[in-house]
């Protein structure tokens, strides 16, 4: 068995990007003027909900098809439906930030986002197969065998064969 703190460095390094991701956005969503950029267009702001939601939904892609190592089908749904709840919630959370107020475009933006992040992840799995197995056979990665340890072979004694 691997010990408590092998188990939380593993499961940081997969889970720790979609969860700085995460706090990135939620510092960003309770400034009350954000930063301005110098290069606005109209519908500026749309375009970065869907990136900042596209690198979310690769992130959390990865955390749940390495840590969890679930079937992309399986991956895909439960990563869409976090980050989808999650702009939700972002949106939900700027009612109570002054001078900010929740726009249902900006969580459409957010889940559109998303979901080309979760297609570009699948093309990409498409391109380069996802290496599980350099995880799985790197001793730190593996998973534990429970395997029990091989009997121990006992020396023979010269009066084991002795007749009675």
């Amino acid at each position: 068995m691997r010990p408590l703190h092998h188990k939380i460095l593993i499961l940081a390094y997969w889970w720790a990007p979609p969860f700085l991701i995460a706090a990135i956005q939620f510092g960003l969503s309770s400034w009350s003027s954000p930063p301005q950029v110098p290069f606005r267009f109209p519908g500026w702001d749309k375009v970065m909900h869907g990136l900042i939601y596209f690198v979310m939904a690769v992130a959390t892609l990865r955390a749940i098809r390495g840590y969890h190592q679930f079937t992309f089908k399986k991956s895909f749904k439960i990563a869409m439906l976090l980050c989808i709840v999650y702009g939700m919630t972002d949106e939900i959370h700027q009612v109570f930030v002054p001078g900010r107020a929740p726009e249902w475009q900006d969580w459409i933006a957010d889940a559109v986002g998303s979901l080309l992040g979760g297609c570009a992840w699948f093309v990409w799995e498409k391109i380069a197969p996802w290496p599980h197995h350099i995880f799985r056979n790197h001793p730190r990665f593996a998973p534990p065998t429970n395997q029990p340890s091989p009997p121990e072979h006992s020396t023979l004694e010269s009066n084991d064969f002795q007749s009675t």
